[in-house]
């Protein structure tokens, strides 16, 4: 089947393993991407520009240090968007106003043009209220229209509050093991993980959680009488 091209917005600082490996993943998994290096743009602007092209195609958007783990995935992210649906990555922003609002979360989300203009073209730069990309979310909403949301299920190192229903954090797993982000993707742990993880993906070999929690936190870490568990 045809899928639309994913965009991942990157700046000259990001660890070329994430590069290899994210790319490594989508080649993989027959989902075409595309790596757009603009140093220094911010996010949301870059999101803007995307979303304001010709056509009434989806658009879709994915972070740099976040990965499907597998195609079935994507193909269902991008058929709620076709329905007309906002579809992405359960996030809230804890740092600002209205931290018990779930939204659609720009590391992973697909949005057809024609519903973003119909929305009014909500920017997706972050305001003093909302984060990058909530204010679609927002206008959705008041709209009446559909936002899907893909719920953590599980995460290396649990960090923030996800308005009281789950946590998510550094290395989250979302859905049934369907979609990965890192967060703090400039630390050199982090960044081993998601090679680890990226590699596994691409091998087919089953998620070794184990040897990520040793990669991200190291045995000496751990209390004592779990580290045997982790060898």
């Amino acid at each position: 089947m045809s899928r639309p091209l994913v965009h991942s917005l990157h700046w000259n600082n990001v660890d070329r393993a994430i590069l290899e490996a994210q790319s490594s993943v989508f080649a993989h998994l027959g989902v075409p991407l595309k790596q757009d290096l603009r140093d220094g743009m911010a996010h949301g602007a870059w999101m803007d520009e995307m979303l304001a092209r010709d056509g009434d195609g989806i658009a879709v958007f994915c972070d740099i240090d976040a990965v499907p783990l597998n195609a079935g995935a994507v193909d269902r992210l991008v058929a709620a968007a076709e329905e007309g649906a906002v579809a992405g990555l359960a996030q809230t922003s804890n740092h600002l106003a209205h931290s018990d609002r779930i939204y659609a979360g720009p590391m992973f989300l697909a949005v057809k043009r024609s519903v973003w203009r119909a929305l009014g073209r909500p920017s997706m730069a972050p305001t003093p209220d909302y984060d990058a990309g909530q204010l679609l979310s927002v206008r959705a909403e008041a709209a009446g229209t559909p936002v899907e949301v893909v719920l953590p299920n599980s995460c290396l190192r649990p960090m923030w509050n996800l308005a009281g229903k789950r946590v998510f954090g550094i290395a989250t797993f979302y859905g049934e093991n369907e979609f990965f982000h890192l967060f703090q993707s400039r630390k050199k742990r982090n960044v081993k993980v998601f090679q680890q993880i990226c590699g596994d993906v691409v091998a087919g070999r089953p998620f070794d959680f184990g040897r990520y929690l040793v990669t991200l936190n190291g045995k000496r870490r751990m209390p004592k009488f779990l580290r045997k568990y982790f060898g």
